[in-house]
Protein backbone atom coordinates (compact mmCIF):
# COMPACT_ATOMS: atom_id res chain seq x y z
CA UNK A 1 0.00 0.00 0.00
CA UNK A 2 3.02 2.30 0.24
CA UNK A 3 3.32 2.24 -3.55
CA UNK A 4 1.24 4.43 -5.86
CA UNK A 5 -1.80 2.52 -7.05
CA UNK A 6 -3.75 3.04 -10.26
CA UNK A 7 -7.46 3.78 -10.20
CA UNK A 8 -8.53 0.23 -11.02
CA UNK A 9 -6.28 -1.40 -8.42
CA UNK A 10 -7.13 1.23 -5.82
CA UNK A 11 -10.84 0.51 -6.26
CA UNK A 12 -10.20 -3.21 -5.85
CA UNK A 13 -8.26 -2.65 -2.62
CA UNK A 14 -10.82 -0.27 -1.15
CA UNK A 15 -13.84 -2.35 -2.13
CA UNK A 16 -13.15 -5.07 0.45
CA UNK A 17 -10.73 -3.35 2.82
CA UNK A 18 -13.37 -3.17 5.56
CA UNK A 19 -13.94 -6.94 5.67
CA UNK A 20 -10.67 -8.43 4.37
CA UNK A 21 -7.86 -6.22 5.64
CA UNK A 22 -9.09 -4.21 8.64
CA UNK A 23 -10.27 -7.23 10.71
CA UNK A 24 -6.86 -8.91 10.25
CA UNK A 25 -4.75 -6.01 11.49
CA UNK A 26 -3.66 -5.71 15.11
CA UNK A 27 -3.79 -1.91 14.76
CA UNK A 28 -6.17 -0.98 11.92
CA UNK A 29 -5.56 2.73 12.54
CA UNK A 30 -2.34 2.49 10.52
CA UNK A 31 -4.64 2.57 7.45
CA UNK A 32 -5.99 6.02 8.35
CA UNK A 33 -3.42 7.96 6.30
CA UNK A 34 -3.87 5.64 3.33
CA UNK A 35 -7.64 6.10 3.38
CA UNK A 36 -7.49 9.88 3.79
CA UNK A 37 -5.04 10.09 0.88
CA UNK A 38 -7.34 7.87 -1.18
CA UNK A 39 -10.24 10.23 -0.53
CA UNK A 40 -8.20 13.05 -2.06
CA UNK A 41 -7.85 10.97 -5.24
CA UNK A 42 -9.61 13.41 -7.59
CA UNK A 43 -9.80 11.11 -10.62
CA UNK A 44 -12.56 8.88 -9.28
CA UNK A 45 -15.71 9.56 -7.29
CA UNK A 46 -15.96 5.84 -6.60
CA UNK A 47 -12.53 5.82 -4.94
CA UNK A 48 -13.46 8.75 -2.71
CA UNK A 49 -16.69 7.08 -1.59
CA UNK A 50 -14.99 3.72 -0.90
CA UNK A 51 -12.20 5.46 1.04
CA UNK A 52 -14.78 7.26 3.17
CA UNK A 53 -16.52 3.95 3.80
CA UNK A 54 -13.26 2.54 5.16
CA UNK A 55 -12.76 5.61 7.34
CA UNK A 56 -16.25 5.13 8.79
CA UNK A 57 -15.27 1.63 9.93
CA UNK A 58 -12.17 3.02 11.65
CA UNK A 59 -14.22 5.78 13.29
CA UNK A 60 -17.12 3.61 14.46
CA UNK A 61 -15.23 0.48 15.49
CA UNK A 62 -11.67 1.59 16.27
CA UNK A 63 -12.16 5.10 17.69
CA UNK A 64 -10.38 7.00 14.94
CA UNK A 65 -10.59 10.75 15.53
CA UNK A 66 -11.37 12.30 12.13
CA UNK A 67 -13.20 15.64 12.60
CA UNK A 68 -13.62 16.25 8.88
CA UNK A 69 -15.57 13.05 8.24
CA UNK A 70 -19.02 14.63 8.00
CA UNK A 71 -17.69 17.48 5.88
CA UNK A 72 -16.25 14.93 3.43
CA UNK A 73 -19.50 12.93 3.42
CA UNK A 74 -21.47 16.14 2.87
CA UNK A 75 -19.26 16.97 -0.11
CA UNK A 76 -20.07 13.69 -1.86
CA UNK A 77 -23.73 14.71 -2.11
CA UNK A 78 -22.95 17.51 -4.55
CA UNK A 79 -22.84 16.82 -8.32
CA UNK A 80 -19.30 16.75 -9.68
CA UNK A 81 -17.78 19.05 -12.31
CA UNK A 82 -18.86 16.68 -15.10
CA UNK A 83 -22.46 16.69 -13.71
CA UNK A 84 -22.09 13.12 -12.51
CA UNK A 85 -23.75 12.34 -9.20
CA UNK A 86 -22.86 9.50 -6.89
CA UNK A 87 -26.51 8.45 -6.62
CA UNK A 88 -26.47 7.73 -10.36
CA UNK A 89 -23.29 5.67 -10.37
CA UNK A 90 -21.94 2.25 -9.50
CA UNK A 91 -21.80 1.44 -5.75
CA UNK A 92 -24.81 3.72 -5.27
CA UNK A 93 -26.40 1.27 -2.83
CA UNK A 94 -23.23 1.15 -0.77
CA UNK A 95 -23.09 4.93 -0.53
CA UNK A 96 -26.74 5.11 0.52
CA UNK A 97 -26.05 2.62 3.31
CA UNK A 98 -23.00 4.62 4.41
CA UNK A 99 -25.02 7.83 4.46
CA UNK A 100 -27.79 6.29 6.54
CA UNK A 101 -25.42 4.67 9.05
CA UNK A 102 -23.40 7.87 9.44
CA UNK A 103 -26.45 9.93 10.45
CA UNK A 104 -28.14 7.46 12.79
CA UNK A 105 -26.70 8.76 16.05
CA UNK A 106 -29.00 11.04 18.04
CA UNK A 107 -25.87 12.73 19.45
CA UNK A 108 -25.23 14.58 16.21
CA UNK A 109 -25.94 18.34 16.29
CA UNK A 110 -29.19 19.56 14.75
CA UNK A 111 -27.29 21.99 12.53
CA UNK A 112 -25.48 19.07 10.87
CA UNK A 113 -28.66 17.04 10.34
CA UNK A 114 -30.51 20.07 8.94
CA UNK A 115 -27.68 20.64 6.46
CA UNK A 116 -27.89 17.04 5.19
CA UNK A 117 -31.69 17.30 4.96
CA UNK A 118 -31.53 20.51 2.96
CA UNK A 119 -28.82 19.32 0.58
CA UNK A 120 -30.62 16.00 0.06
CA UNK A 121 -33.88 17.76 -0.77
CA UNK A 122 -32.15 20.26 -3.04
CA UNK A 123 -30.41 17.58 -5.11
CA UNK A 124 -33.72 15.69 -5.27
CA UNK A 125 -34.93 18.45 -7.59
CA UNK A 126 -32.18 17.52 -10.08
CA UNK A 127 -32.08 13.74 -9.86
CA UNK A 128 -34.18 11.07 -11.65
CA UNK A 129 -37.14 9.43 -9.87
CA UNK A 130 -35.27 6.25 -8.89
CA UNK A 131 -32.94 8.41 -6.76
CA UNK A 132 -35.66 10.64 -5.29
CA UNK A 133 -37.66 7.62 -4.20
CA UNK A 134 -34.86 6.81 -1.74
CA UNK A 135 -34.11 10.40 -0.69
CA UNK A 136 -37.63 11.13 0.60
CA UNK A 137 -37.81 8.12 3.00
CA UNK A 138 -34.21 8.83 4.06
CA UNK A 139 -35.13 12.40 5.01
CA UNK A 140 -38.28 11.16 6.76
CA UNK A 141 -36.14 8.86 8.92
CA UNK A 142 -33.85 11.78 9.76
CA UNK A 143 -36.84 13.75 11.01
CA UNK A 144 -37.98 10.78 13.09
CA UNK A 145 -34.54 10.36 14.68
CA UNK A 146 -34.01 14.09 15.12
CA UNK A 147 -37.44 15.65 15.80
CA UNK A 148 -35.86 19.02 16.62
CA UNK A 149 -35.23 19.41 12.87
CA UNK A 150 -38.98 19.39 12.14
CA UNK A 151 -38.84 23.19 12.11
CA UNK A 152 -37.57 22.92 8.52
CA UNK A 153 -41.11 22.04 7.47
CA UNK A 154 -42.51 25.51 7.89
CA UNK A 155 -45.88 26.83 6.74
CA UNK A 156 -47.02 30.34 5.97
CA UNK A 157 -49.21 31.60 8.86
CA UNK A 158 -52.01 32.87 6.63
CA UNK A 159 -52.76 30.47 3.78
CA UNK A 160 -50.64 27.49 4.76
CA UNK A 161 -48.58 27.65 1.60
CA UNK A 162 -44.84 27.24 1.45
CA UNK A 163 -42.67 30.35 1.32
CA UNK A 164 -40.48 30.66 -1.76
CA UNK A 165 -39.23 34.25 -1.57
CA UNK A 166 -35.87 33.77 0.15
CA UNK A 167 -33.79 30.86 1.36
CA UNK A 168 -30.74 31.54 3.55
CA UNK A 169 -29.41 28.03 2.95
CA UNK A 170 -25.97 28.04 1.26
CA UNK A 171 -26.25 25.03 -1.00
CA UNK A 172 -22.65 25.12 -2.25
CA UNK A 173 -21.05 25.67 1.17
CA UNK A 174 -18.56 22.85 1.83
CA UNK A 175 -18.90 22.98 5.61
CA UNK A 176 -22.38 21.82 6.71
CA UNK A 177 -22.09 23.80 9.95
CA UNK A 178 -21.77 27.03 7.94
CA UNK A 179 -24.61 26.31 5.50
CA UNK A 180 -27.26 28.15 7.56
CA UNK A 181 -29.57 25.19 7.10
CA UNK A 182 -31.17 25.74 10.51
CA UNK A 183 -32.40 29.16 9.32
CA UNK A 184 -33.95 27.65 6.21
CA UNK A 185 -37.20 25.86 5.40
CA UNK A 186 -38.01 22.91 3.14
CA UNK A 187 -39.71 24.56 0.17
CA UNK A 188 -38.38 21.77 -2.08
CA UNK A 189 -41.10 19.47 -0.75
CA UNK A 190 -43.81 21.63 -2.35
CA UNK A 191 -42.16 21.22 -5.76
CA UNK A 192 -41.83 17.46 -5.36
CA UNK A 193 -45.55 17.28 -4.62
CA UNK A 194 -46.04 18.33 -8.26
CA UNK A 195 -43.45 15.92 -9.66
CA UNK A 196 -44.19 14.34 -13.03
CA UNK A 197 -43.66 10.84 -11.60
CA UNK A 198 -46.85 9.82 -9.72
CA UNK A 199 -44.93 7.72 -7.19
CA UNK A 200 -42.72 10.67 -6.23
CA UNK A 201 -45.67 13.06 -6.00
CA UNK A 202 -47.54 10.59 -3.78
CA UNK A 203 -44.54 10.16 -1.45
CA UNK A 204 -44.14 13.93 -1.18
CA UNK A 205 -47.83 14.51 -0.46
CA UNK A 206 -47.76 11.90 2.33
CA UNK A 207 -44.43 13.17 3.68
CA UNK A 208 -45.67 14.87 6.85
CA UNK A 209 -48.21 12.15 7.64
CA UNK A 210 -45.46 9.53 7.41
CA UNK A 211 -43.25 11.47 9.85
CA UNK A 212 -45.98 11.28 12.50
CA UNK A 213 -45.59 7.50 12.47
CA UNK A 214 -42.53 6.95 14.67
CA UNK A 215 -41.63 3.62 13.05
CA UNK A 216 -38.53 3.96 10.88
CA UNK A 217 -38.79 3.10 7.20
CA UNK A 218 -36.67 0.28 5.76
CA UNK A 219 -34.52 2.12 3.22
CA UNK A 220 -33.29 -1.11 1.63
CA UNK A 221 -36.71 -1.43 -0.02
CA UNK A 222 -36.17 1.88 -1.82
CA UNK A 223 -32.45 1.70 -2.68
CA UNK A 224 -32.91 -1.03 -5.31
CA UNK A 225 -35.79 0.65 -7.19
CA UNK A 226 -34.88 1.34 -10.83
CA UNK A 227 -36.45 3.52 -13.51
CA UNK A 228 -37.74 0.35 -15.18
CA UNK A 229 -39.48 -0.62 -11.93
CA UNK A 230 -41.24 2.76 -11.74
CA UNK A 231 -42.22 2.60 -15.41
CA UNK A 232 -43.55 -0.96 -15.09
CA UNK A 233 -45.50 0.05 -11.99
CA UNK A 234 -47.29 2.76 -13.96
CA UNK A 235 -48.08 0.40 -16.84
CA UNK A 236 -49.73 -2.06 -14.47
CA UNK A 237 -52.06 0.53 -12.99
CA UNK A 238 -55.68 0.64 -14.13
CA UNK A 239 -56.15 4.07 -15.66
CA UNK A 240 -59.41 5.93 -15.31
CA UNK A 241 -60.99 7.38 -18.42
CA UNK A 242 -59.49 10.80 -19.00
CA UNK A 243 -62.11 13.56 -19.45
CA UNK A 244 -61.73 15.37 -22.75
CA UNK A 245 -64.26 18.15 -22.09
CA UNK A 246 -65.94 19.85 -19.14
CA UNK A 247 -69.38 19.17 -20.66
CA UNK A 248 -70.43 16.23 -22.74
CA UNK A 249 -71.22 17.50 -26.27
CA UNK A 250 -74.70 16.78 -27.67
CA UNK A 251 -73.93 17.80 -31.24
CA UNK A 252 -70.91 18.15 -33.49
CA UNK A 253 -70.87 21.99 -33.58
CA UNK A 254 -71.63 23.56 -30.22
CA UNK A 255 -73.54 26.80 -29.87
CA UNK A 256 -71.32 29.90 -29.74
CA UNK A 257 -68.27 27.75 -30.46
CA UNK A 258 -65.41 29.02 -32.61
CA UNK A 259 -66.52 26.76 -35.46
CA UNK A 260 -70.10 28.14 -35.40
CA UNK A 261 -68.85 31.72 -35.36
CA UNK A 262 -66.58 31.12 -38.33
CA UNK A 263 -69.07 29.23 -40.45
Amino acid sequence: LSNELGTKLLKKVLLDIHKVMIPQLENPLILADFLTDAYDFKDSLHVRMLALSGLFVLISKHNLDYPKYYQKLYGLLLPQEDNLHILNMKYRTRFLKLLELSLRSNQLPASLICAFIKRSMRIALQLPPNCIIWILPFVQNLFKRHPVCIKLIRKSPDKGTEEFETDPFKHLESDPEKSKATDSYMWELAILKRHYCPNIAKLAKNFEATIKNKNLLDLDDFSVVSLNDLFSDELEKTQKEAPMNFEAPNKFVQKNSAVELLY
